[in-house]
């Protein structure tokens, strides 16, 4: 995990069609993309951000360790 908000960080994963099979670029390299992870629960069940909100100045970047730490869906 990154230690400040990041605006590139994700997953990245193998790019798949509608029919669930890998898609390849014209040279025939795999195609790969960049995905969120979802947002995590907290024990009592109340959800914990990932991501910062719609609205925010940073929406959808990444919230570093220590955000994500501290209670409170900024």
């Amino acid at each position: 995990m990154p230690k400040g908000p990041s605006a590139t960080w994700g997953i990245t994963v193998k790019t798949r069609d509608s029919n669930n099979k890998v898609v390849l670029d014209p040279d025939g390299k795999l195609l790969k993309k960049r995905i969120h992870m979802a947002d995590a629960e907290l024990q009592n069940w109340d959800p914990q951000l990932l991501w910062f909100p719609k609205g925010h100045e940073k929406t959808g970047w990444f919230k570093d360790i220590a955000q994500i730490l501290v209670r409170g869906d900024i």
